[in-house]
């Protein structure tokens, strides 16, 4: 390489380093400033448990109260919820009121006629309640949510009825039925309309249940019901009611399949619920998805979260498959849901924790008290180590990069790029600055055109150039030693591999350094926003290995050709080219096929949407590790990867040259395996490298258990018995 270019390349990537750090310490700030956790606890089934307990609610409320519990999540009341809850209240539509024979009898005359008449259609819902008490209290939930134009208010001496002016949008129609002739042929498919959303529209919350709240020493967390046919009162229903509680949280999660207030798509009702939440001093919420990929879908909600600052809280539900895990793995209790929170909270800036109780089987919840202390107590004590502890939901600080550092930082791969062509070809210095001022000159209008679709292709660049550093850089200090006449020690060996790793795995978290960089604005570290090129970095690795090996070793390369290239320095693509031409055999098909299975299984295995999941001895293993340490590293780098990359070193030194694109193609699973430990950016930057350190560590020593391992059977196999069985051959042909 020109020494001019290689002072270009050397300052870009310096600057490019520099700016890279100033992106990684503000992400971490940001980080840094979410340091609570909130357990909030659903009313509705602990209210049950407590009922199959024997003990009162409000007992129970005492016992999380001291284990640090805070809040309570509370659901605004509904027509629905009122009758599941036994009270006094029956409810239909319009059209299946109607239909029942002498429906009006007993009815005040002008209900009856209004029914019958034009003033009501299929789509009102009709309620009815024989009790004061709760005539009142839906009395006031629809006039201060629907308005008096939405509904009407019909009463007898014993009996109260309410009639909800409802449309087609809030209608609910039962779809898939088949009805069929005596021969089973289809005669019809039709759309039932059986039921309506209007009973699950908000009224106000419960006084008597927030009092049972408070009198076990625990606050309410509200969970507001949008109203679609007013969604502006519904807004300004839930702030007086806010105020006239006195609810004491710093945020609240919603209920339902949209933000309070939403009203389809008008911008300005978001933008009012985002002036409520600022005056009640509140953080909207995000629900994380079931696969932990993004959210639940909340109409409305992203659009809040993005247009507050992001000031938003991430929420862990925890649902019925993970409050049924007991006894598992191994376990005796509640220890795996205890491990599901812990990752939650660590791993994926979760601060909010919706908790359920435990199910011991689908009916019939766990009231041991010992053991929810234990799980809680033990929570706290994991999470401490992290600086984290229960309290008020934290949120993290606001985080925009810059598109100057992100351009000075960019350079840095393009300087990469330059680098790694110079290895492969004879670059000149014009070409290389050429190269050098192109790439920057692009990156620089990329960045100002197209910001957000050209930070993915920096994360994406950084994801695919970092490893492809590493995996040249191996081959390449392999060839040396392969070509080397010096004859290793075991502690020679043991030492040029442990360095090969150390920097070989640096090459690579420098590349996952670059990625936490460039994608370290707000939305992608809540998740509303991830990278995704996960797939593509994890493979592509190993087919560059494999081109390297081929440029580096050669493939059927001949003495001049050998000769070639030692004396121009570069690789040599003629053996490419060579590869391209072979006859492909049986036994070729067969180890492509062979690799296409274990490429589908590693890739696989890498997300959350697949069947492809852990054995429960290799659960076991992992909880232990993460028992054990700060945060558990991945075992297909140090169980695998790491020590390849010494093994191959080991076996470079031997000569055995068969055994070396084999372990290099799992070596360089580990490098891509190091930049996608920083491609999921919702994991705190401190952990992802605390995690790769881990890994470092443990591959280094089990690495030279395999290098001690590998050089005993070396001997024995290659240096004893086959040679004795070489020398008796050549003994038997003489």
């Amino acid at each position: 390489m020109d020494k001019t270019l290689k002072k270009i390349v050397l300052i870009m990537m310096a600057l490019s380093l520099i700016a890279t750090g100033l992106l990684d310490v503000s992400r971490a700030k940001a980080e840094r400033q979410a340091r609570s956790v909130d357990i909030v606890l659903d009313y509705d089934e602990f209210n049950e448990m407590a009922i199959q307990s024997g003990a009162t609610f409000e007992n129970w409320m005492t016992f999380f109260a001291e284990l640090g519990v805070r809040h309570v999540a509370l659901n605004e009341e509904t027509i629905k919820s009122l009758k599941a809850q036994g009270r006094a209240v029956s409810y239909a539509t319009q059209l299946e009121f109607i239909s029942e024979s002498h429906w009006d009898q007993g009815l005040p005359a002008q209900l009856a006629s209004d029914l019958a008449g034009s003033k009501a259609d299929q789509y009102d819902l009709v309620v009815e309640t024989s009790d004061p008490e709760t005539a009142d209290f839906i009395e006031t939930g629809l006039s201060s949510r629907l308005g008096k134009n939405f509904y009407k208010t019909y009463s007898s001496p014993e009996t109260t009825w309410f009639v909800i002016d409802g449309t087609v949008e809030q209608a609910l129609f039962e779809t898939g039925r088949i009805m069929t002739g005596a021969d089973g042929k289809v005669v019809e498919r039709p759309d039932v309309y059986t039921s309506s959303l209007l009973d699950r529209i908000g009224i106000g919350f419960d006084p008597v249940k927030i009092e049972a709240v408070r009198a076990g020493g625990l606050e309410v967390l509200p969970r507001p019901i949008n109203n679609p046919l007013n969604p502006d009162l519904a807004l300004e229903a839930f702030e007086e009611d806010f105020l006239s509680y006195g609810f004491e949280t710093t945020y609240i999660i919603y209920s339902g399949q949209e933000v309070i207030g939403y009203n389809g798509e008008e911008v300005m009702s978001l933008d009012r619920l985002i002036q409520t939440l600022d005056r009640l001093g509140l953080s909207t919420s995000l629900i994380e998805a079931g696969n932990q990929l993004g959210h639940v879908e909340t109409r409305g909600g992203e659009y809040v979260a993005e247009n507050s600052h992001y000031k938003a809280v991430r929420v862990f539900p925890v649902v019925r498959y993970i409050q049924k895990r007991i006894g598992i793995y191994n376990y005796e209790g509640s220890e795996e849901i205890e491990n599901t929170l812990y990752r939650a909270i660590t791993e994926r800036n979760i601060r909010s924790i919706y908790m359920r109780p435990f199910l011991e089987n689908d009916r019939v919840y766990l009231t041991d008290r010992n053991e929810y202390e234990r799980m809680f107590n033990s929570l706290e004590t994991r999470i401490a180590a992290h600086g984290l502890s229960f309290g008020d939901a934290g949120v993290m600080g606001f985080n925009a990069p810059s598109l100057s550092l992100k351009l000075i930082s960019g350079m840095g791969l393009v300087a990469a790029a330059v680098w790694l062509l110079s290895q492969m070809a004879s670059v000149s210095l014009p070409v290389g600055a050429a190269l050098a001022a192109l790439g920057t000159l692009g990156l620089t209008g990329a960045l100002f055109v197209a910001p957000n679709l050209a930070t993915t292709l920096l994360g994406l660049a950084s994801s695919l150039i970092f490893p492809a550093l590493s995996v040249y850089i191996l081959l390449d200090q392999l060839k040396k030693i392969y070509d080397t006449r010096t004859v290793y020690s075991l502690t020679g060996i043991i030492r040029k591999a442990v360095f090969l790793l150390i920097v070989t795995f640096v090459m690579s978290l420098v590349g996952g350094y670059y990625i936490g960089g460039f994608l370290s604005s707000s939305a992608y570290l809540l998740e509303m926003d991830y990278f995704r090129g996960v797939k593509l970095s994890l493979g592509t690795p190993v087919a560059v290995a494999a081109i390297f090996y081929i440029l580096k070793f050669g493939y059927g390369r001949k003495s001049e050709d050998q000769s070639a290239v030692e004396k121009s320095g570069t690789v040599y693509w003629k053996d490419l080219l060579r590869l391209l031409d072979a006859s492909i055999k049986m036994k070729h098909v067969a180890i492509l096929g062979a690799a296409a299975v274990v490429a589908y299984v590693y890739i696989a295995r890498s997300g959350h949407e697949t069947d492809l999941q852990p054995s429960t001895l290799e659960m076991i293993f992992r909880n232990t590790l993460e028992q054990m340490l700060l945060a558990r590293p991945r075992t297909k780098e140090f169980l695998m990867a790491f020590p390849a990359v010494m093994m191959v070193a080991a076996m470079a030194a031997k000569k055995r040259k068969a055994l070396i694109l084999p372990l290099v193609l799992i070596a360089s699973l580990g490098y891509s395996s190091v930049v996608n430990t920083f491609s999921h950016l919702r994991s705190p930057l401190y952990l992802s490298t605390v995690r790769e350190l881990y890994a470092l560590g443990f591959g280094v020593v089990l690495g030279v258990v395999a290098v001690v391992i590998l050089l005993i059977l070396d001997k024995w196999l290659v240096e004893g018995l086959y040679a004795k069985w070489q020398r008796g051959r050549d003994n038997d042909q003489a």
